[in-house]
């Protein structure tokens, strides 16, 4: 994790630490160049459930988050 951490991912990248062995909920920053924004992001029931900062949930397909995420890049600030 430390590793991961220390740099800006990409959106599968994401997908694939979350994917990867046990249930894992991160924050995570996203960044599209010009803002953050903080996001509490976990896998459950074979969707992605992603609040943002309006405090909302939003379950997605893998392929449906991938795709409206397909230019962000994330930074890992927690690993819960």
């Amino acid at each position: 994790m430390a590793r991961i951490a220390r740099r800006k991912i990409s959106t599968p990248q994401l997908v694939s630490f979350l994917l990867g062995g046990d249930k894992k909920t991160v924050e995570a920053s996203l960044n599209n160049g010009e803002l953050n924004a903080t996001h509490i992001i976990y896998f459950h029931k074979r969707k992605i459930v992603d609040c943002g900062i309006d405090s909302r949930d939003v379950v997605w397909t893998i392929k449906n988050f991938i795709s409206f995420y397909r230019n962000a890049y994330w930074k890992l600030d927690q690993v819960l």
